[in-house]
């Protein structure tokens, strides 16, 4: 995601090294891809049902209307990180995207909120997932805390915070806010391996 290395200039493409994963920048998305008649997003000759949407804090204008129209004919849209204010044309987007997301408020300031060392426990659809730990206090770390609006299903917790949230769009369509940084550490770098991204997917 080339927005957190504009962010915060120490985090770079070891963010996204999940080999089950294909890449894209949002620009070269809506530049390439379309979304076809059954809902899933076509691009190089290949076809996608779930679009995870990383780090986005300011989103090319086109963004949300390619992910509504995605959303809307049954794809499903996993968005994690912080929640956007304004478009990269510097037009506000939040209220919009709320509405994408089903949510009612977000619950913290202008930044995220530290949480190092806290866990995430998971609800719902997402019940089986293992928790998680948050590593560091860097930004990418931050969390997202937010209030689910009616027909939008909680699926992740820190405390008594929400940090995740789960929306049916009808049909096989659905959006999932994910207010941190789902982590990936099946090589155990760090002692333990961690399946977050893969068990949420």
């Amino acid at each position: 995601p080339l927005s957190l290395v504009a962010c915060e200039e120490r985090f770079g493409s070891w963010i996204v090294q999940y080999g089950y994963a294909n890449n894209v920048t949002p620009r070269k998305l809506l530049q390439h891809a379309r979304v076809g008649a059954d809902g899933r997003i076509e691009m190089a000759g290949r076809k996608f049902g779930t679009l995870v949407v990383l780090f986005e804090p300011l989103p090319p204008p086109e963004l949300l209307d390619f992910l509504e129209k995605f959303t809307g004919n049954g794809g499903r849209l996993i968005w994690s990180g912080p929640p956007p204010r304004f478009d990269l044309a510097a037009q506000s987007v939040l209220s919009r995207w709320q509405r994408l997301f089903g949510l009612k408020a977000l619950q913290f300031g202008i930044e995220g909120q530290v949480a190092a060392g806290r866990s995430v426990q998971f609800s719902g659809p997402l019940v089986q997932v293992s928790p998680q730990v948050i590593l560091t206090e860097f930004l990418v770390d931050l969390t997202y805390p937010v209030e689910p609006d009616t027909g939008t299903e909680v699926v992740a917790r820190l405390g008594k915070k929400v940090v995740g949230v789960y929306r049916p769009m009808g049909g096989r369509g659905s959006t999932t806010f994910l207010g941190f940084r789902p982590r990936d550490d099946q090589s155990a770098s760090l002692a333990a391996e961690v399946r977050t991204w893969f068990e949420i997917l």
